[in-house]
């Protein structure tokens, strides 16, 4: 126990240090620009891209409802050109990452204080935890009010995976917690294998302070540690979570570099905004990343994806400050963990009274103002709650 309080008290006066040394070479920190933003000092583009992130997971698992009516024509288009990213769902998680490791720098750059590591865990597990054991209670009660324990069979994989017995104390408090394990865990809300990555390297977060000016030393670590992850049984472009939780942890530590490609991304800020060749380079780039089927190509169009809503000017820029996109982007997280309680409550309350592609559009209709409801039920107070205590946990500067 005193060796462990003693490496985290080295970790925190380490960082302080660092952070100090920083303050003083540029008494302008952070020198990062900021782009036009929503409340609460949030990147409004960056916001709208994970809304559309968030979107694209939705017509994912909606897709499973219909998957098998396709016939082979709109299938190739659907594995094989840009129009893959409607119905893939790995990409979207695979952006997440990228933009929190960016986003959780960022905000990590621009405190004034000290970072203390135990307030930030604080903040961070009180930012995702509520909202995800909000989800499993509603998904859980709804399994009550719809499952009749007989799944219907021509719904997909999501369906299938999903609600196979009553939910007791035990699975509902595992669910909470992120501890299931198998890669179709979570079978109350299939998306919260992510979150188990999300949550446990948000933690390691201030560790990338330690990196400014080393983007590229924290680029290669992350990258040696995927390596090590795949020799150790996480499978390459298809990692979820494990069989067991120390797979889990191999699992996580694989996903690190995708983390880390949107930290480096941070830690070299202020960047040029890509123009002229450059930013049609980029977009060739993203579009050609649409149909490859390795995590690795994705993260690099994750980093172009966000290199070009950072711009100041362009369509896309305008287009990613609608209100629309905008409103998208606010409740991109609700909407991720309700729409597939809502999948599955229509799934059985509508199954052989309407077709499956009707229980799909109204999968993904009905899943948007379910979002709205959440945010402001749970999340939003959520958020609050850990701004206030992730506040209350910072130790005063030495």
């Amino acid at each position: 126990m005193q060796h462990a309080q003693g490496a985290a008290q080295w970790v925190q006066s380490h960082l302080i240090s660092r952070f100090q040394r920083t303050r003083t070479a540029s008494p302008s920190f952070p020198a990062t620009p900021v782009a036009p933003s929503t409340a609460l000092g949030r990147i409004g583009t960056l916001d709208a891209l994970r809304g559309i992130a968030a979107l694209l997971v939705v017509l994912h698992h909606a897709n499973y409802m219909v998957a098998s009516y396709w016939g082979p024509t709109v299938a190739w288009l659907l594995a094989w050109t840009p129009l893959r990213l409607l119905t893939a769902g790995r990409p979207p998680v695979i952006f997440f990452f990228v933009l929190s490791g960016y986003v959780l720098t960022l905000a990590l750059l621009r405190q004034r204080d000290p970072v203390a590591p135990i307030g930030w865990a604080v903040r961070r597990t009180l930012r995702l935890l509520p909202p995800v054991a909000a989800s499993v209670l509603l998904s859980a009660g709804l399994y009550w009010m719809f499952s009749d324990g007989r799944p219907p069979g021509d719904l997909g994989l999501l369906v299938a995976v999903s609600w196979p017995e009553p939910p007791d104390i035990a699975s509902l408090l595992q669910h909470m917690a992120l501890l299931d394990t198998e890669d179709y865990a979570f079978p109350l809300n299939i998306v919260l294998w992510s979150l188990v990555h999300e949550w446990r390297i948000s933690l390691l977060a201030p560790l990338v302070l330690l990196f400014r000016g080393h983007a590229a030393l924290l680029l290669g670590i992350a990258f040696l540690l995927r390596s090590t992850a795949i020799t150790a049984g996480a499978a390459e472009d298809d990692a979820m979570l494990g069989r067991h939780l120390h797979s889990t942890v191999v699992t996580t530590t694989y996903f690190l570099f995708t983390f880390a490609a949107g930290a480096a991304l941070a830690l070299k800020e202020p960047l040029a905004p890509l123009a002229g060749t450059k930013r049609w380079a980029a977009w060739a780039a993203v579009v050609a990343a649409t149909v490859s089927q390795t995590d690795l190509a994705v993260i690099g169009a994750s980093v172009l994806l966000i290199l070009l809503a950072r711009g100041e000017t362009g369509a896309f820029v305008r287009l990613l400050r609608s209100p629309a996109l905008q409103w998208l982007g606010k409740v991109s997280f609700s909407l991720y963990l309700v729409h597939v309680p809502v999948a599955l409550a229509l799934a059985y309350a509508l199954h052989g009274i309407l077709p499956a592609a009707a229980i799909a559009a109204l999968t993904v209709v009905l899943a948007l103002p379910a979002a709205t409801v959440f945010h402001k039920a749970v999340e939003r107070p959520s958020l609050l709650l850990s701004r206030r205590a992730g506040a209350s946990a910072r130790p005063s500067a030495p």
